[in-house]
């Protein structure tokens, strides 16, 4: 009840924060938003139902999303890729066009959380993937893709993306990330090497 309570409250919030995002603060709020849906599906048995047959060990993942509270993060981090064309295995990517790239780009914030859970495994990566939502929003101050590590104690952080469109339309996509066997834990440390950390909360 909690739970619903908090999105309940912060869904209202984003009428006021979503027409104009003009302050990091206000981003970190709309990924706050994105999360708390991706919350929402998870808490919904009867949706995660529908896909974990696929793969019966899914459902301990999802059960464990669904009995987190993301509703106050401990901290949270700008992720910065090193290089995001590097992660395609590019050596040189000076022949690619600028739409090119930037799709790249953009797709390489996107897969962050993916990259991750395929380390865990299939069954991590389907409920991950079951349980991610995404939203829409206006954003005239972010002009580049980005990502944001959400850390809650004891439990599963998130990654949150943020894909920038046309006339500041940006969306953010939720996605929990896992460790082995299921259990939570700090993800900081598995950036280490070709992402960096920026703290903003």
């Amino acid at each position: 009840m909690k739970k619903r309570m908090a999105f309940c409250i912060l869904l209202a919030v984003a009428l006021l924060v979503i027409p104009s995002c003009g302050k990091e603060d206000a981003l970190v709020d709309c990924g706050q938003q994105v999360i708390l849906r991706m919350d929402a599906l998870a808490d919904a048995e009867a949706y995660t139902e529908q896909f974990t047959p696929l793969s019966p060990n899914a459902a301990s993942y999802t059960d464990a999303v669904r009995a987190q509270d993301f509703s106050t993060p401990n901290e949270i981090y700008r992720i910065c890729l090193n290089d995001a064309l590097a992660l395609y295995g590019l050596q040189d990517a000076a022949s690619l066009s600028e739409t090119v790239r930037d799709k790249m780009t953009a797709s390489a914030y996107a897969s962050i959380a993916s990259k991750l859970n395929s380390m865990i495994g299939t069954d991590a990566m389907i409920a991950a993937s079951v349980c991610s939502d995404t939203m829409a929003f206006v954003c005239d101050t972010l002009t580049e893709h980005t990502a944001y590590l959400y850390v809650y104690e004891n439990g599963h952080d998130v990654v949150v993306s943020f894909r920038v469109g046309e006339d500041g339309a940006v969306m953010a996509t939720a996605q929990v990330l896992f460790d082995e066997e299921g259990a939570g834990g700090n993800a900081v440390g598995r950036f280490s090497g070709w992402a960096t950390l920026e703290k903003v909360g």
